[in-house]
Order: structure tokens, then C-alpha cells, then sequence
């Protein structure tokens, strides 16, 4: 199959349109993804390090409580109420009795022993080591509460008033006596307006046996908002904890307490201790990075999932910037491209146009009429072939 010139001429052109056009398009894809490997990897590292710093916080607090609970006033005390209570004869009446009547009193109110209690010289160094103190550190309230019970789950001592006298009968006393602490999931504390989270520790005598337990409930609102504060890139950047069943505690935008996020599609994704991907939430498409709690040292850790989010339009603004100046560079060199061909298109074609015209001219006996009868017959059948060879140049062309 004969190919003419001008097929071939549109051939190169289009296969080198082509060629430029896929490697611009190449070349804006591989940036994308580079992209998305840096920020999604660097912000796998910050979600690590922000669920780290989490986990240490929280551990940092068991450790100094657990310090705490060996310091002599805690001890002192501790061991007379234990001995006070050891004295009488029936402990299970007296603690329960004392319990109703806690409760049965109006919360703006107190009885002669709640106030014993609270003015006691422990329930005041809890309010300064840790209430006042952590306060004017935050300058909101750290710690909720604090109160410490003896090893019948009565109360000791007391930064404020608990909501009960007798707490034997809780899950956090009961997992702390066995374990050597506890640590509750967040809570959403509606009198505080605030995130809190229960630590519990045991107290242990000189001689290391049971003694009591101290209670803390823990705003969390520092930890989060500073770990918000680090891991804000973009202007659209959103910081989430999930549990790890899916249950949202806190984001950086408004949201819903406790809403199951397991249905949406950015949480199927999240499958293995931290990574990284794009996925659509609602209209908008978002890079997502996220780190999963890990154990510290003892402690377990919280079971909580850090997720980072940014919208892709601002993620990637540099990258369609980059695309943007591709493509522009693409049309001037296609058009250079194209300047090119038309002037090699040109050169080939002119001359191809003389040779035509002259072969014409010689088929046809367009001579000089001087030119004698002999020669004319010679030079008539070489018209004939230059007139077959015109044919020929045209069907090339």
C-alpha cells in the first residue's frame, strides 16, 4: 500500500503531537502522586507522633499519680482511715449509710462530715498539687477531680464533692484494685463543657499491700488542641479522633458527640496501624492520613484513631499550577511543532510542483519549433515517460 507524502507528513506530526501531549500528561501525573507520597507520609508521621504524645500524656498522668500515692500525707492518711475502719463492727452498714445520706443530700448543700472531709490536710494539698495548680498552668480546669478512697472504697479525701461516699462497687475502683490502674474511654463532661477521661490508681502501703485508690477525672482539651495546633498544614486541614469502632470524640470543625463514622467511605479505608489515602467526603475529594494508638510502656494505650484530612484542591494548587505551565509550554512547542512541518511540508512540495509542471510541458511537445522532425519523436516518447512519471508524483503526493 502506497503512502503519499502528505499522509506521511500528517503521520510525523501527529505521532510527535501525541508524544508531547502524553509525556506532559506523564509528567503532571507523576507530580501528583509525588505530591501526595510527601504530604501523605509526612502527615502519617505527625498523626504518629500526635497519637504518641497522646498516649504519653495520659501515661505521664498514671505516673505521677502513681509517685503521688507514695508521698508520706497520702500514706498517713490512708492508713487512719484503714485503722479507723478496721475498728468497727460492721463497715458494710456504716459506709452504705453514710452513702445514702451523701446522695440523699441537695447539691447545693453539705453536711458537717462532707465539709470535715474536704477542709482535711490531704483534700487540700490535692486542690493545690493538682486542681490550682494545673489551672493556672492551662488556665482552665485539668483536672476535674480528684479524690482519694481507703481499700473499703470509702472516701479519704477530696479536691470537691464526689458524687458518692462509697465507690467499691465501680468498675474503675474494682479494675483498678486488681490492675494497679485504670483508665476509663473519653467522656463528654456536660457540668465541665469538656472532654474528660477517669484515671485510677492503687494505693499501696510500706509494705505493698492494698491500701486504697486515687481518682482522677482528666480534661483532655489541652492535649487535643495542642496536638491540632502541630498538625495544622492547610487551611483546610481537619484533625478527627475516632474510637477504634468508628464512634467520633473530637474534631477540630463542629461535630456530633459519639457519631458513628464506620458507614462513611474514608473509614473503610483505614485498615492497618497509619497510612495514607484519597478518598471523597461528601462533594469533596481529600487526602487522608491517619495513625492508630499504640502501646507505652505499660499502658496499653487509648484504642483512639488521629485522622488528618486536607481538601486535594489545596494539597495539590501546586501541582496544577505545574500542570498549567505544561500544558502551556505543550501548545508552544506544538505550534513550533507545526511551524515546522509546514515549512518541511513546503520545501518537499514546491519542488515536486516545478518537476510536475515541467514534465507536463515536455509530454505535451512544448519544445522549441526548431527542433527537427527525428528529434521530435525521440522527444516525444520521452514525454511519454516523463508523463508516467508525473502520473507517478502525483499519486505520491
Amino acid at each position: 500500500m502506497n503512502i503519499t507524502i502528505r499522509t506521511k507528513i500528517v503521520l510525523i506530526f501527529t505521532i510527535i503531537l501525541a508524544v508531547t501531549i502524553v509525556l506532559s500528561l506523564y509528567s503532571i501525573t507523576v507530580s501528583r502522586d509525588s505530591l501526595a507520597d510527601s504530604v501523605g507520609i509526612s502527615s502519617i508521621i505527625l498523626a504518629e507522633n500526635t497519637i504518641k504524645r497522646m498516649d504519653n500524656a495520659i501515661y505521664q498522668n498514671i505516673h505521677d499519680l502513681q509517685l503521688y500515692s507514695r508521698e508520706e500525707l497520702i500514706q498517713k492518711t490512708v492508713f487512719n482511715s484503714n485503722t479507723a475502719f478496721q475498728q468497727m463492727d460492721d463497715i458494710q452498714s456504716y459506709v452504705k449509710q453514710r452513702d445514702r445520706e451523701w446522695i440523699s443530700t441537695p447539691q447545693d448543700k453539705e453536711t458537717g462530715f462532707m465539709r470535715n472531709l474536704a477542709a482535711s490536710q490531704l483534700s487540700e494539698d490535692l486542690r493545690n498539687k493538682f486542681v490550682t495548680y494545673w489551672k493556672i498552668k492551662y488556665g482552665y480546669d485539668f483536672y476535674e477531680e480528684i479524690f482519694v478512697t481507703n481499700k473499703f472504697g470509702a472516701n479519704a479525701a477530696q479536691s470537691q464533692r464526689t458524687s458518692g461516699y462509697y465507690h467499691a462497687d465501680e468498675e474503675w475502683w474494682n479494675i483498678a484494685r486488681e490492675n494497679g490502674f485504670y483508665v476509663s474511654q473519653i467522656e463528654f463532661d456536660e457540668s465541665a463543657r469538656t472532654f474528660t477521661i477517669i484515671i485510677a490508681v492503687s494505693i499501696y502501703d510500706d509494705k505493698e499491700d492494698f491500701a486504697g485508690v486515687i481518682k482522677a477525672v482528666i480534661s483532655i482539651k489541652g492535649i487535643i488542641k495542642e496536638s491540632e495546633i502541630l498538625s495544622k498544614k492547610y487551611d483546610t486541614t481537619e484533625i478527627q479522633v475516632i474510637t477504634d469502632d468508628g464512634k467520633l470524640i473530637y474534631s477540630s470543625k463542629p461535630f456530633r458527640f459519639l457519631e458513628d463514622l464506620s458507614s462513611q467511605d474514608f473509614y473503610k479505608n483505614i485498615k492497618n496501624k497509619s497510612g495514607y489515602f484519597i478518598s471523597k467526603e461528601g462533594e469533596r475529594e481529600k487526602l487522608f492520613s491517619y495513625a492508630k494508638s499504640a502501646a507505652y510502656k505499660d499502658f496499653s494505650g487509648m484504642n483512639w484513631v488521629v485522622i488528618t484530612s486536607y481538601d486535594t484542591n489545596e494539597v495539590f494548587k501546586s501541582v496544577h499550577i505545574l500542570r498549567n505551565n505544561i500544558l502551556l509550554v505543550s501548545s508552544i512547542s506544538i505550534l513550533i511543532i507545526l511551524v515546522i512541518s509546514i515549512y518541511i511540508y513546503l520545501s518537499i512540495t514546491n519542488p515536486l510542483y516545478k518537476m510536475i509542471e515541467a514534465s507536463q510541458e515536455i509530454a505535451e511537445g512544448n519544445l522549441d519549433k526548431k527542433v527537427d522532425v527525428t528529434s521530435k519523436d525521440e522527444i516525444g516518447q520521452l514525454g511519454e515517460a516523463f508523463n508516467v512519471m508525473t502520473q507517478e508524483l502525483k499519486e505520491s503526493y
